[in-house]
């Protein structure tokens, strides 16, 4: 079934529903007299107002479409949305059409709820069963579109990483990535594998944040050949491609603020276990789930997982609810949504053995199963030279040298601390620079601009985002030191890369970072001047000095953080636990 098609299809069937809806609520309103207000021209609701509503809703699809927002929603959530917006909009312009024409008229309350309440739930069932037969008329077309002349995998980029589209429900062939060639896989396919499905980070190819670099890496450093990770990846496009010899299913949620990621969680789960519904033959699936947002939910999805065989792992991360963008009353969900999940989950997969310590303490009640694992890094050096074009334009870029700057890498929010290191680092009296890579956050910005005024000090350089992997590590190595301000999360995939590549690591004195740094990185806290006698004391140490603290960090690596034991600890969970 086309798109166009089935846009047109939800009109015609919105049209009816509206209709019915009109007529219902007279009948429950006015009971035996809804005949008279219907043809009596005596009443001013009449069958001149069902025709203006109709009308009415056909001027505002019109204007919807134009602008690109009438659309058939993927998910529940989605439909929701764009069913109360446009039935409200409607509703309250024929309000106030028939208040402006016919004198101030006005309609009964109870008419206008019962009308708007019995159209919503009219529309939401219709706009559902809709959504079903497109997606299987879809996947029709792309059966026919694979046996035909059209099977070539369409090839693009996403972030510099080269990704190739998957047609239906078909899984990726390992190592025939970008060749072109057909993917043989079909329902034959899915008993090979033990399916793992990865809901909460923001997708892969990763840019920023914890979540998306962890699960960048378990996927390349996968070596398991009969395991296949699906990532779920927030979007507006529906895309289905191949990554990483793994699944990514773009997941396409209405920007509406804080509630997104609960949104964006939710019909992540709803669309996998469609999937797995879909493919009986997919056994002991494992829904593996990073954060803690949707614990008021996270039971039924539980017990609906459980039908299919499968389990539920959570990745509890660290303390959300400490972080300082959210206001009281969201920090009390938070609370209350980790008690949940952490109830719930068949297992508990911990980055961090004070976060795995805290779990058993606070909530010892539910005995909750536990595993620790850390994220992981390389010691590996930059595959980039010193005069690699792409690092020596970036240097030129932001006029910056090898070794005259320090660095500060991660999202651009204020748990991370931005506003302390760059106060403290304006205090200093060093004369290298402060390089800031960090993702966009413009109302962020204005307000430190506002408190600090740091534009004056031509030492701190905000450089953007960097995408490419060679060229961060490449950055991180050339640094003379590295910042770390987190202090809400668990183990930190920026500083174990930092403590790969940077010889001298300052990092924010609380215990995720004290807990992977050790001897290996020194300290700092938010009083003031502890980060500005930091600086000035590295400033002092000499080449043999700083040698050693690099050493030291490469050998905290090697010991505790190397991506291989993480991806074969993460592997041998998702292969045993869930049997």
């Amino acid at each position: 079934m086309r798109k166009k098609y089935c846009e047109n299809a939800v009109i015609l069937t919105d049209l009816a529903v509206f209709a019915i809806a009109f007529i219902c609520s007279l009948l429950i309103r006015y009971g035996g007299e809804a005949r008279h207000v219907l043809f009596d021209y005596n009443y001013s609701q009449n069958i001149g107002m069902l025709f203006l509503y109709l009308i009415l809703y056909l001027l505002i699809i019109f204007a919807v479409r134009g602008t690109g927002g009438y659309k058939l929603g993927r998910n529940i959530p989605e439909q929701i949305i764009y069913v109360v917006r446009n039935q409200g909009t409607l509703l309250m312009i024929i309000i106030l059409f028939a208040f402006f024409t016919q004198r101030g008229m006005s309609f009964s309350r109870k008419f206008v709820a019962y009308t708007f309440t019995i159209s919503v739930v009219l529309d939401l069932i219709a706009r559902s069963m809709l959504r079903h037969r497109c997606e299987n008329a879809s996947r029709q077309d792309i059966s026919r579109r694979k046996s035909g002349r059209d099977s070539v995998h369409s090839v693009f980029t996403i972030d510099e990483h080269v990704v190739r589209e998957l047609y239906g429900d078909e899984l990726p062939e390992p190592g025939e990535m970008g060749t072109g060639e057909e993917n043989v896989s079909g329902r034959d396919g899915f008993e090979k594998y033990r399916h793992v499905f990865a809901i909460g980070c923001k997708g892969i190819p990763a840019t920023y944040g914890g979540f998306e670099s962890f699960m960048d890496n378990l996927t390349r450093n996968k070596k398991d050949p009969k395991l296949m990770y699906h990532v779920a990846r927030i979007s507006r496009d529906t895309l289905r491609f191949e990554y990483n010899d793994s699944v990514c299913f773009d997941i396409p949620v209405p920007d509406i603020g804080a509630a997104k990621a609960i949104i964006y969680d939710c019909s992540a789960i709803e669309h996998s276990i469609r999937y797995c519904k879909r493919h009986p033959e997919i056994k002991n699936p494992v829904f593996f789930i990073m954060a803690c947002r949707i614990g008021p939910v996270i039971s039924i999805y539980k017990n609906r997982i459980h039908k299919l065989g499968g389990k539920l792992y959570v990745n509890p991360d660290g303390h959300e609810w400490k972080r300082a963008k959210w206001n009281r009353f969201i920090k009390k969900y938070w609370k209350i949504s980790e008690r949940l999940m952490v109830k719930h989950a068949d297992l508990l997969i911990c980055d961090s053995r004070n976060i795995e310590k805290y779990m058993h303490e606070m909530y010892a009640e539910y005995e909750p199963k536990t595993t620790f694992i850390p994220y992981g890094s390389d010691i590996k050096a930059s595959v980039l030279k010193d005069d690699d074009n792409d690092f020596q334009r970036w240097l030129r870029f932001n006029r910056l040298k090898p070794g005259e700057y320090y660095l500060v890498v991660g999202r651009f929010v204020p748990e991370n601390n931005f506003e302390t290191v760059i106060r403290e680092f304006m205090k200093s009296d060093t004369e290298r620079k402060l390089a800031i890579i960090t993702t966009e956050n413009s109302r962020f910005l204005e307000e430190l601009q506002n408190k600090l005024d740091f534009e004056s000090d031509k030492r701190i350089r905000f450089t953007g985002t960097v995408y490419n992997d060679e060229l961060l590590k490449k950055i991180r190595e050339n640094a003379f030191a590295y910042i770390h301000g987190h202090e809400v999360g668990g183990t930190n995939p920026s500083l174990l890369e930092a403590l790969s590549s940077t010889n001298l690591n300052l990092l924010n004195e609380v215990r995720f970072n004290t807990e992977v740094g050790a001897d290996a990185a020194l300290y700092w806290n938010k009083k003031d001047k502890s980060l500005q006698d930091l600086i000035e004391y590295v400033e002092k140490l000499d080449e043999a000095e700083i040698e050693d603290y690099g050493n030291r960090a490469k050998r905290r690596i090697e010991k505790e953080y190397l991506w291989k034991e993480t991806c074969e600890n993460y592997e041998r969970v998702f292969r045993e636990e869930s049997n």
